[in-house]
């Protein structure tokens, strides 16, 4: 991890408000506090915006489900 990144996408299948619970533990132990009026959850299929790219889940017949982005 870098200590001075400011962006991060976690995508999981568990319940978010676990995931973001266990977040704010490890950013606490490395004296870091997570930005909660920035930070928002989202579900990949309805897809969201970093960095410049577009994600969404896409399934397609035939292929397992997959991340597609477009800038």
């Amino acid at each position: 991890m870098v200590q001075f990144a400011d962006d991060l996408v976690i995508l999981t299948e568990r319940e978010p408000e676990a995931v973001l619970g266990h977040l704010k533990w490890v950013l606490s132990r490395m004296e870091l506090v997570l930005n909660e009026e920035k930070t928002r959850v989202v579900r990949t299929d309805e897809g969201f915006d970093f960095l410049g790219f577009r994600f969404k889940m896409v399934s397609r017949i035939g292929a397992n489900r997959s991340i597609r982005w477009r800038r």
